[in-house]
């Protein structure tokens, strides 16, 4: 009776025991960093978000304001008239949107490759390997 249990344990241990190359453990790697950049880029693009809202709402409040304006830039309030703050809104909004725009790119091209690689290991290496993230979208 234990003989039959070790034998099942061997050779469920046996069919998972696939020999990892140089080629699959660069795989492996490259995986890991393009996962741990997907999680940069979307910290990075939610801080945009929230940055477009808050561009959003001043540009609300903007049109409410008075001729001369104090305007926080950075840590900083700097005095400005409404047509400056106006053209500076636009000027950053643009920037925002445009940054926006760069990172959504890369994304789209870092999970790309991600399921690229993952057909790969898995071909390879079947269940003995887990590459699923947590989906954050």
């Amino acid at each position: 009776m234990a003989a039959a249990i070790e034998s099942r344990v061997l050779d469920k241990r046996d069919e998972n025991s696939e020999r990892i190359l140089k080629e699959d453990q660069d795989r492996i790697n490259l995986f890991a960093r393009l996962n741990a950049r997907l999680d940069q880029l979307r910290g990075d693009l939610a801080a945009l978000k929230k940055e477009k809202d808050n561009l959003e709402d001043a540009s609300n409040e903007l049109a409410l304001a008075e001729e001369t304006i104090k305007f926080k830039i950075g840590e900083v309030f700097v005095e400005m008239t409404s047509d400056e703050a106006e053209k500076y809104l636009a000027q950053t909004t643009e920037s925002n949107a445009a940054a926006f725009a760069r990172f959504e790119r890369e994304k789209s091209q870092v999970e790309g490759q991600m399921s690229e690689l993952k057909v790969q290991l898995y071909a390879k290496f079947g269940r003995s390997i887990n590459l699923e993230t947590d989906p954050e979208d």
